[in-house]
């Protein structure tokens, strides 16, 4: 007989899809300073394998059928019925799919957007932060390609990072849907993706103060950017006015 409770049958919150992407965000970073470690090893994704605590057959293991099939389990104490609300093999294989076709276009190349790109602009938030990452890469770009031995700003590419990943979790949490099982995990994808663009706020606002950058050239872009963030605080409570439990 299950142990789940009648609370274990409802979709998952905030809280939960919270843990899990972060625990998962650890794993990652642990996935790559173990690539770093071995990468010379020509039994490199032998070793990372083993020492990520994944299962993979010798027969299969070089390569991306690797990564296909060596894939994380949640921890016992976190999910009821130790897996996640999604086929998470499922979705890695569709993606690596569509790389391998490649659908992803760069959205500067000639010819019409793809599909989900359309889908993507029609979403304020993104539509904001894509604009505003064009804006922010026109200011930084003297910085972020100097050719002096000077050393760059540490700021100066944390603010131009921020902005983008803005973007990357705004379509990730729009690639996840909006069914019961992962509005959630859209929201807190959304979530990250308005902490990513505060961070940004903080560095130019810290570079124009320094003066490191110049102020009206920081003070030209900041409303952007403040805008940016008006617009995912509003798609974060418009996605949870869905939430029913």
């Amino acid at each position: 007989m299950s142990d789940r409770t009648e609370d274990d049958e409802q979709p998952w919150d905030e809280a939960r899809w919270l843990k899990f992407m972060k625990e998962g965000e650890v794993r990652a970073a642990r996935y790559g300073e173990l690539l770093e470690t071995f990468m010379d090893d020509p039994d490199c994704h032998n070793k990372v394998a083993r020492e990520m605590g994944w299962d993979v057959p010798d027969e299969i293991a070089d390569g991306i059928d690797e990564l296909k099939l060596a894939l994380p389990e949640a921890d016992d104490d976190f999910c009821p019925d130790d897996e996640p609300p999604f086929d998470a093999e499922a979705l890695m294989e569709e993606a690596l799919a569509e790389i391998e076709e490649g659908k992803f276009k760069d959205e500067d190349e000639d010819g019409p957007l793809e599909e989900r790109d359309l889908e993507l602009q029609q979403i304020p938030a993104y539509a904001a932060a894509w604009a505003c990452g064009m804006e922010v890469d026109t200011l930084l770009d003297p910085w972020m390609k100097q050719q002096t031995d000077e050393e760059i700003d540490d700021r100066i590419p944390e603010a131009w990072i921020n902005i983008h990943i803005a973007c990357a979790k705004i379509s990730g949490g729009h690639a996840m849907g909006y069914e019961d099982d992962v509005i959630c995990g859209n929201i807190v994808c959304n979530r990250f993706a308005l902490e990513a663009v505060e961070k940004c706020i903080e560095r130019l606002t810290e570079l124009r103060d320094d003066r490191v950058v110049p102020a009206d050239k920081v003070d030209a872009v900041l409303p952007q950017v403040r805008q940016v963030r008006d617009e995912i605080e509003s798609r974060i409570e418009e996605l949870r006015q869905r939430v029913w439990w």
